[in-house]
């Protein structure tokens, strides 16, 4: 808490004093007047920054709000590393913050640490749900309910017939856009009789694409570039700033639509408004301002908030792309259904999604095309002189779930996608660059591996400038 401060207040009084030595000023009389001390809120970001069009950005709006409405000071410190959380909790531990707020769920560790060892400071973190003390007001988002709003509405604007998610670091309060995103697809076809594809997340095997990173704008832009080369007309990154290189993909390419997550795209990419479908919007800023709210009035208290549809926590909000009102309609019609339980936007445990039964294919034979010159996928093992690699790893198990055999061939990989599209073969394992004339007469997988060739040249070379140097002479 700051100190009290004081100011001095002189009243200087002037008088006519009547005697026999004549007029006189008084001495100034000291008046002590205590000020008001001013509330003191500081927020501690997470690796994105403060201005992350993002999670960040939307805890910092509910500080802003609640200095301009409540008239306290707000600060805030950006944590650069993971190392940086427990260093910029105990700065502003020092600097005397009447309450501080962390944010993100990589800090939960530190924020807890710091609660436990501060029980008189008052504390909030957004997206932990799962601490206790007396000190500490976590928060938590059902933000399934809004993705799940945002699955369906991809799935009834999507024209290629696919659509798709991937999410930043692989943590539970990632995972949940992603489960009800790929819920509300499901539900789509369920009322449709469609077959959307949702690419980038399995909710049973609980694995999808994911960056690594909450701070590269170039994994956006590559994870972007995959997807739409995999045909996925509509994508939704839960990423932070990585989203950003998506958006940028998009417009570059001029096609395909983005669904924004946390706060308004629309508004935060205006530039980029009639490629922003709609934002799942997760509404944090509410939250940290109803706490700074409760800790200036005494009703601050341990517990936790949960953000829902319900209560506004969550939303979906449309961007600058024309939506049928009878597809809005239809999505208005599901938030009461969700508010009461009757439609799910979370997996079921050991429910398994409707399209998952797999066919038994009764022990026939498929033949499978390789190179067996393309490490670590296919190859001879020069060991044991017998073909090894993730090629054939693979097949192996799918024809175990399947009840297959598999028949390997070795074939050159030139020749690979007309003899599969000619019936040669029936699959083919290689490494091959996907473009619309092969995706015209091949299926192909959803990616599992993206490889960045990029050429080496020594530091000293002088021979040559620019890629345009050394391309290749194809006269």
């Amino acid at each position: 808490m700051k100190k009290l401060s004081y100011v001095l207040v002189f009243l200087l009084i002037t008088g006519l004093l009547l005697g026999a030595c004549g007029g006189q000023e008084e001495a100034p009389v000291v008046v002590d007047e205590p000020v008001e001390d001013v509330f003191l809120a500081c927020q501690v970001t997470d690796v994105g920054g403060i201005d992350d069009k993002s999670f960040n950005a939307t805890a910092w709006k509910g500080m802003e709000d609640a200095v301009s409405a409540l008239g306290i000071e707000a600060k805030y410190l950006e944590s650069q590393q993971q190392t940086d959380y427990e260093a910029n909790i105990n700065a502003f531990l020092e600097e005397g913050c009447d309450l501080i707020v962390s944010v993100g769920f990589l800090l939960g560790d530190a924020t807890a640490a710091a609660a436990a060892a501060n029980p008189d400071q008052k504390f909030g973190i957004v997206d932990v749900n799962y601490l206790a003390a007396d000190n500490l007001y976590g928060s938590g988002f059902s933000i399934n309910e809004a993705t799940f709003l945002a699955g369906y509405l991809a799935a009834g604007m999507t024209e290629t017939g696919v659509v798709a998610t991937y999410g930043g670091i692989q943590i539970p309060p990632v995972e949940i856009f992603m489960d009800g995103f790929v819920l509300g697809v499901e539900k789509y076809n369920e009322v449709h009789g469609t077959d959307v594809q949702a690419l980038g997340w399995d909710y049973v095997a609980r694995n999808g694409l994911f960056t690594g990173n909450f701070e590269s704008t170039d994994d956006g832009r590559t994870m972007g570039e995959s997807l739409l080369d995999e045909g996925a007309d509509i994508i939704m990154p839960v990423a932070g700033p990585v989203g950003a290189g998506t958006v940028a993909v998009l417009e570059e390419r001029g096609t395909g639509m983005v669904i924004g997550v946390d706060n308004d795209w629309a508004v935060q990419y205006a530039n980029q408004a009639d490629q922003i479908l709609a934002s799942a919007l997760k509404n944090m800023d509410l939250y940290v301002y109803e706490t700074i709210e409760a800790a200036m009035n005494g009703t601050f208290a341990g517990g936790n908030y949960q953000g829902t549809l319900d209560n506004g926590g969550v939303g979906l909000g449309y961007g600058g792309v024309d939506v049928p009102d009878d597809l809005k309609g239809e999505i208005e019609a599901l938030i009461p259904q969700i508010v009461s339980g009757e439609v799910a936007t979370l997996p079921v445990a050991g429910e398994e999604p409707a399209e998952a039964g797999l066919p038994d294919l009764g022990g026939v034979e498929v033949t499978v095309a390789v190179e067996n010159a393309y490490l670590p996928f296919n190859y001879i093992d020069p060991d044991t002189g017998e073909p090894a690699g993730w090629d054939y790893d693979v097949w192996d198990e799918i024809c175990v779930v399947l009840n297959c055999v598999p028949v390997y061939v070795e074939a050159a990989w030139e020749g690979m996608i007309q003899a599969v599209a000619d019936g040669q073969f029936d699959a083919a394992g290689d490494g091959i660059t996907i473009t619309e004339e092969r995706d015209e007469i091949v299926d192909f997988s959803v990616g599992y591996v993206a490889i960045e060739q990029r050429l080496l040249v020594r530091v000293d070379e002088d021979r040559f400038e620019t890629i345009e140097d050394i391309v290749a002479d194809t006269t």
